[in-house]
């Protein structure tokens, strides 16, 4: 079976991050961390404020697939990951790039 490649795609989404619902976010995946539901708290920190957890914004960025090609050897789809998130002011706050193996079903 020969590799084959879909072709590249761009496109973007956009997400209001609030407190309220960065606090959700946390909360749901565990993290009690101030940074993510005290807006006193972080306001006190180098970030100004509050931000989004490590989780949240890896499920941002993990919603923004922008290629999958099917890989005979490894016995499944090798889908592409990349993206930036921009703040407010449109300054990119974090950016990622990785890859995700979809086994194929045996």
């Amino acid at each position: 079976m020969t590799s084959r490649a879909w072709p590249k795609q761009r496109f973007s989404s956009r997400e209001l991050l609030t407190l309220d619902s960065v606090s959700r976010f946390a909360r749901a995946a565990g993290d009690e961390n101030p940074l993510h539901h005290a807006a006193d708290c972080a306001a006190r920190t180098r970030f100004r404020g509050s931000i989004a957890s490590g989780p949240h914004t890896s499920a941002l960025l993990m919603g923004l697939a922008v290629g999958v090609r099917h890989d005979a050897r490894l016995r499944g789809s090798v889908v592409e990951l990349r993206g930036r998130l921009r703040n407010g002011a449109g300054e990119t706050a974090a950016g990622a790039k990785g890859r995700v193996l979809l086994l194929d079903r045996t």
